[in-house]
């Protein structure tokens, strides 16, 4: 290990991936430090096990401008204390990594889990950044990435060298929620269990929702996760319906065994008229496999087509009513069973989170 150790910059450290990468390095034996930037509301980082240093917060609502201040301000502060010559700077999204990058010339990791900047309106100052996120890309000791979608929205079919695809896979902790790895599926004769794991907020899910409770009364939909404020209205129609389900908060991963045991098919689509769900590669995928419930996804997507290659759910184009009232119409055991066979034919390994490519690479610079 050439490092004398790894210094971490986050541009929100209440993110679950922030904390697991952080892990993994102190779990490889890396001495760590970690700065980062809080919310709208502080992030409990009692239980991580190594110090955390807030430098800044950032408010949902702050203008962008004043935002770029405080992470200067934030990282300057940083790079003042951090004067170790063998330090290696680890910095997540590209708010960070282009601030960093006007201060110091010092190697770093850069690690990508968005496309946050797609969806500003003004073109010039999106291609900006375009141009400036495939610059730190290139200049990057490692570029991280938690979707090959990304890789080819940058450069199409050409592969960095010095990049690295850490899919946002399941914790391992979610090996120990129970004695067995899976806990038996409860049928429910007659009827047809659909789940959605996570925050709903996607207007592809409403029209799900729609078609379900007006045509499908066989069909039980469950949600699983808490709703925000902002999208309650659109899911308050559905709160009486018969056959939809909100159970509200859930621990992950301690909670999944159960509710994957509850679901036929889980839901993860998005509304794809933005650039970024569309070269996403959700962790619903894994979950999906590791608990052989197949899974539906969005048509026009990287990740449905990884989901028709590995033959481990369906596609639909969900931003259309017609399109999912067909779906639903035409399912089948035999279509469901053979997804399930798919997902049963992938090792459960496949789909649980690890970095060890990453500090395979590490080791070599």
């Amino acid at each position: 290990m050439k490092f004398s150790k790894v210094v971490f910059i986050a541009n929100a450290l209440g993110q679950p991936r922030v904390k697991k990468r952080i892990m993994q390095f102190i779990r490889q034996g890396y001495k760590v430090e970690v700065y980062g930037f809080d919310r709208d509301k502080l992030t409990d980082v009692s239980g991580w096990g190594v110090e955390v240093t807030m430098i800044g917060r950032i408010p949902s609502k702050l203008p962008y401008a004043r935002r770029i201040g405080v992470i200067y301000r934030g990282i300057r502060q940083v790079l003042r204390r951090e004067r170790d010559p063998n330090v290696l700077f680890y910095l997540f999204q590209l708010d960070i990594a282009w601030i960093y990058s006007l201060q110091s010339r010092r190697p770093y990791v850069f690690e990508e889990s968005d496309l946050v900047h797609t969806q500003i309106d003004n073109w010039a100052v999106r291609n900006f950044f375009e141009w400036m996120d495939k610059r730190i890309i290139r200049k990057a000791a490692c570029a991280v990435f938690t979707s090959e979608g990304f890789l080819k929205f940058h450069f199409g079919d050409k592969r960095c060298r010095n990049s690295v695809i850490l899919p946002n896979k399941l914790d391992v902790k979610v090996t120990e929620c129970r004695s067995s790895l899976l806990e038996q599926k409860v049928p429910k004769p007659g009827s047809l269990q659909i789940g959605f794991v996570g925050c709903p907020r996607f207007k592809s899910l409403v029209k799900f929702a729609e078609v379900v409770v007006e045509d499908f009364s066989e069909v039980d939909l469950h949600f699983f996760g808490h709703i925000v404020e902002a999208n309650k209205l659109e899911f308050e129609p559905f709160q009486h319906k018969k056959n939809c389900h909100f159970h509200g908060y859930f621990e992950n991963p301690s909670d999944l065994p159960k509710i994957y045991s509850q679901i036929d098919i889980v839901l993860s689509i998005y509304d794809t008229d933005t650039i970024n769900p569309r070269f996403a590669e959700p962790n619903k995928l894994y979950e999906a496999i590791y608990f052989e419930t197949p899974i539906v996804v969005s048509e026009g997507t990287f990740l449905a087509e990884k989901v028709k290659k590995m033959n481990v759910g369906f596609v639909i184009d969900a931003s259309k009513r017609s399109a999912i009232h067909n779906f639903i119409k035409k399912l089948s055991s035999q279509k469901i069973n053979d997804k399930v066979l798919s997902c049963k034919g992938i090792p459960k390994s496949e789909c649980l989170a690890s970095a060890d490519i990453l500090f395979e690479y590490l080791e070599k610079i």
